[in-house]
């Protein structure tokens, strides 16, 4: 038995009575089973590497029999699935966006190590495909406002900004930008003085 057990981590060799063993794992702190997809190949050493036993799943009945050298290989692949990100840039006052400007939106899978960025320059998506199964956050950098314009804050969808990637589907995300033109408001006034009551003609 080996406890918290990582990835090239081996029990050792044992010696056992002949008999039939039940190989397998539980899952440690942290980690559910559930995310990966198992299988358990058993080999005798002594026989030329012959496959003895092997199937999928957490465990596996294999028979040790008298002069054995049986080697079992637990296999661990992380279920993963897809998150496609959808940018929508709406623009109705006509704004020119600086060549070298871009969008940028930062993912955050819960419980796994790969977090990683995308970048638009418009309106656009992307499908990252092999992402791990479990819920993923999503977020937008901060907008600086151009002089005489004003970025809306943007609208996520769904807007929990949390999406669940399911074995082989696509989860969906998407951000909405605006951008307007600063307004203000003008009001003329016209004032006639007139104090010798010139009448002004009817087309004046």
């Amino acid at each position: 038995m080996k406890a918290d057990a990582g990835d090239g981590d081996s029990t050792g060799k044992q010696t056992l009575f002949t008999d039939t063993y039940k190989v397998g794992e539980t899952a440690v702190t942290g980690t559910d089973l559930a995310d990966y997809a198992k299988s358990i190949e058993c080999k005798d050493e002594s026989d030329g590497s012959k496959v003895v036993a092997s199937g999928p799943g957490a465990s596996l009945n294999v028979e040790v029999t008298n002069g054995s050298d049986i080697v079992c290989t637990i296999t661990n692949t992380r279920n993963t699935g897809s998150l496609k990100i959808t940018k929508v840039f709406n623009n109705p006052d006509g704004y020119t966006l600086p060549a070298d400007f871009v969008f940028v939106i930062d993912v955050d899978c819960v419980g796994d190590s790969r977090d990683f960025n995308v970048r638009f320059d418009g309106s656009d998506s992307t499908t990252i495909t092999g992402v791990p199964t479990g819920d993923c956050t999503f977020s937008e950098r901060a907008l600086t406002d151009p002089d005489g314009w004003t970025w809306a804050s943007p609208v996520y969808d769904p807007a929990a900004k949390t999406v669940t990637v399911v074995k082989g589907e696509t989860a969906e995300a998407k951000v909405t930008n605006e951008i307007t033109r600063d307004r203000g408001s003008l009001q003329i006034t016209k004032v006639f003085n007139n104090p010798d009551g010139y009448t002004l003609p009817a087309d004046f």
